[in-house]
């Protein structure tokens, strides 16, 4: 459940309805509460309030009209330039990022401000004849909350023209899917301490995985089909601990699974109770499209096609893609700091295991395409080899190391394949040899 809660509010978050339509329901009690108060205390109000704004029915409906146009001027205004943004946000940075952009709040908060403006000003027009006093005088409080949102708009509009052109800078971009990926990363390669129990385990992952490959095993298959964006563990566990079952989670969230594809596998110690199948069915969330809360290689893959594009010809900024690089060898250098993911995680007498995570996996959607497409830029090739070496530096699992020199390899070969001057093949050669000298001469230090 806490899970999908957070789904949701993600998905709230890139809507352009959710706090437009808050800020929309508050102007509109507000339009509906000033009147009341001022009818009720409207002696005083006007005492205090007539020295600042002094004005008749016919002025109120005045400005309360130019306040209303303006607001639905300046909302198309917003409106087109965000759909231009957008436009080109897909077309420099990809169709992947347009949730990143529709999740930026200053937009979000502008068009509530102008809709609320234009809300509460309306709210406040149709009652104008029923709040202004005997002498026709108009509602004095109400046109100067009306006033002040109008101000108040002008201020928003000058900082949404500022943030938006500050955001679309393609070094924030970049920095805003590397933020996402590390704090990914962080969550699904978890530092752990000397005594904590839960630390991952091949061979333990592997003894156990073999009870549940038997006969009585039981299979969770998916409802739909649609891209696994997340499991809840704490629901999970929940299961595993009152029902008494033992869990191999079979598919990592990220995978485009089709109706009755196997997400897991299940043994009891109980009677086979249907219940438990749709309890462990009602763990996994499946949705139209991918989602970084618990898949890092969804936002290596964000960061891999900013600089896949930067590369293209219709774009041609490879400085734009080493930015990019850099980023990368961050997100490895954190990633090889820390242990192989969990695991096993035992509840009680019973257990779940899963076996996600790989590093190769996350070393194949970092350097796969930009091997492929960062060919004709002999600065790419070189600092693919770069980042593997800053990467081998540190104190890297075995499993780590084979997958980085697998791909330094690779990049390699790709380099002698494709590249038609014997000179830059020489270099990308020389660099790859001192990769492996440098990494042979780091491990055996006698030699």
């Amino acid at each position: 459940m806490k899970v999908r809660l957070l789904l949701i509010w993600n998905r709230l978050q890139e809507s352009y309805w959710f706090i437009p339509g808050v800020f929309s329901l508050l102007a509109l009690l507000l339009a509906f509460i000033a009147p009341l108060v001022e009818k009720k205390y409207a002696a005083e109000v006007v005492s205090a309030l007539n020295t600042l704004v002094s004005i008749d029915v016919s002025g109120a409906r005045t400005l309360l009209s130019a306040i209303i146009g303006s607001s639905m001027t300046v909302i198309g205004v917003v409106f087109s330039i965000l759909i231009a943004v957008l436009a080109n946000a897909s077309t420099q940075f990809g169709p992947g990022l347009l949730p990143r952009f529709m999740r930026l709040k200053t937009t979000q908060v502008t068009l509530g401000i102008f809709l609320a403006c234009f809300v509460y000003a309306m709210g406040v027009f149709t009652q104008i004849d029923d709040i202004s006093n005997v002498d026709g005088n108009a509602a004095v409080l109400s046109v100067i909350v009306s006033i002040i949102l109008g101000m108040i708009s002008f201020f928003v509009l000058i900082h949404f023209i500022h943030c938006i052109t500050h955001f679309l800078q393609p070094l924030s971009i970049i920095n805003s899917v590397a933020d996402d990926l590390q704090g990914t990363l962080s969550t699904a390669y978890p530092v752990y301490d000397d005594n904590n129990q839960c630390r991952s385990s091949t061979s333990g992952y592997a003894s156990l995985s073999k009870q549940l490959n038997t006969d009585e095993a039981r299979t969770v298959t998916a409802p739909r089909n649609g891209y696994l964006q997340a499991v809840g563990f704490h629901a999970l566990e929940k299961i595993v601990e009152e029902k008494s079952v033992s869990v191999d989670l079979c598919t990592p969230p990220g995978t485009f699974v089709l109706e009755d594809d196997t997400l897991a596998r299940f043994v009891t110690d109980a009677e086979p109770d249907d219940d438990v199948d749709d309890l462990l069915q009602g763990v996994f969330v499946i949705g139209e499209r991918r989602d970084s809360m618990q898949d890092p290689g969804y936002a290596m893959e964000q960061l891999v096609e900013i600089a896949v594009r930067a590369l293209s010809p219709g774009v041609n900024a490879p400085f734009l893609a080493l930015q990019c690089l850099n980023q990368i060898c961050a997100a490895l250098v954190l990633v090889a700091a820390r242990s192989k993911p969990l695991q096993v995680k035992t509840v009680g007498r019973h257990f779940w295991t899963s076996n996600w995570y790989a590093y190769d996996d996350l070393c194949f959607s970092a350097f796969s395409l930009l091997r492929q497409y960062g060919d004709s830029c002999e600065e790419i090739t070189l600092a693919l080899l770069k980042i593997i070496t800053r990467v081998l530096d540190e104190d890297v699992e075995p499993e780590y190391r084979d997958a980085l020199l697998s791909h330094a390899a690779l990049i390699n070969q790709r380099a002698e394949l494709v590249s038609k001057q014997q000179g830059i093949r020489n270099v990308i050669r020389q660099q790859f040899q001192e990769l492996q000298h440098s990494w042979a001469s780091s491990n055996n230090p006698d030699k």
